[in-house]
């Protein structure tokens, strides 16, 4: 754990600290960050199509691997521009996709945006994306509040033909919430690595 912080810590050394919340953003940073929806909408379909081959009937196992898949997306996406507003962006930009594009269910778009803001809001209670506890509560806070926005945001609009069936959320943001401690784990390891080859440089 000493060396996760360690490497961790290296990755923000001599960042420029940008905490407040509505710093003017340039449009690089926006850009990272709609690559950043990008790969973690392009990876949500093919984690989906490929477990729909083969285990589909397994419960939590997507939600587990693609909560870790996209916890080192936005993990290592964050360590590259930690700053506050950057969930909520992304919401934003995942919100456009699944609520008006594929698969075009707009509730989602409502979904994403609050997810982003509660992540963001968590970061900013615990002191900024600098901080290590920060990022892994806001990541978390953003994936599992997706799952359940969009739960009781279908049932409200009566999207949803049955009931919330409770168990089922249950057992999906239990394995989404160890899939994205998995992938942090890994994100922070793996950071450590790019930031020695100089491709992680803030």
């Amino acid at each position: 754990m000493g060396v996760c912080r360690k490497a961790y810590a290296e990755n923000f050394s001599g960042a420029n600290k940008q905490m407040k919340l509505f710093n003017s953003w340039t449009f690089k940073e926006y850009t990272a960050v709609g690559v950043t929806a990008a790969l973690c909408i392009v990876m949500g379909v093919l984690i989906k199509v490929v477990l729909g081959l083969f285990i589909s009937n397994i419960p939590a196992v997507g939600s587990l691997v693609l909560g870790m898949i996209q916890a080192i997306i936005i993990g290592l996406s964050i360590m590259r521009l930690p700053r506050l507003g950057f969930l909520t962006i992304l919401g934003v930009c995942m919100g456009t996709v699944y609520g008006f594009i594929f698969p075009a269910h707009p509730f989602m778009f409502v979904t994403f945006i609050l997810a982003g803001m509660a992540g963001d809001c968590i970061a900013w209670l615990l002191g900024g994306y600098q901080k290590q506890a920060a990022l892994i509560i806001a990541v978390l806070t953003f994936r599992l509040s997706v799952i359940v926005f969009g739960a009781l945001i279908a049932w409200w609009i009566g999207f949803a033909e049955t009931d919330l069936a409770w168990t089922l959320i249950l057992i999906n943001s239990a394995g989404s919430a160890v899939g994205v401690l998995i992938g942090l784990w890994a994100a922070v390891k793996l950071s450590k690595e790019l930031s020695r080859a100089g491709l992680l440089a803030t």
